[in-house]
């Protein structure tokens, strides 16, 4: 499932990247429960990580840097509100 980016922000004022990586999560834990949305956030936040070090990629450019980093964050915020 690909990231929804979409520029601006959401309803509560909070950027729309982050309420998008929000919303997805939400839906993961919904549909697949805790542990394995989890498990998909790591996984997921790996990518990212990964896919910013490299510089021959689009997460290069400044209008996507931004969102990915945007989505790390997320990411790190749930797994640390989200003990195993």
């Amino acid at each position: 499932m690909a990231a929804r980016y979409s520029k601006g922000r959401a309803e509560n004022g909070e950027d729309r990247t982050v309420a998008d990586e929000h919303l997805r999560i939400r839906f993961l834990t919904e549909r697949d429960g805790a542990e394995a949305t989890r498990v998909w956030v790591a996984r997921t936040l790996k990518i990212y990580r990964e896919a910013l070090q490299g510089e021959s990629n689009y997460t290069s450019l400044p209008e996507y840097r931004s969102r990915f980093e945007e989505a790390i964050r997320a990411f790190e915020e749930y797994l640390a509100r989200e003990p195993r």
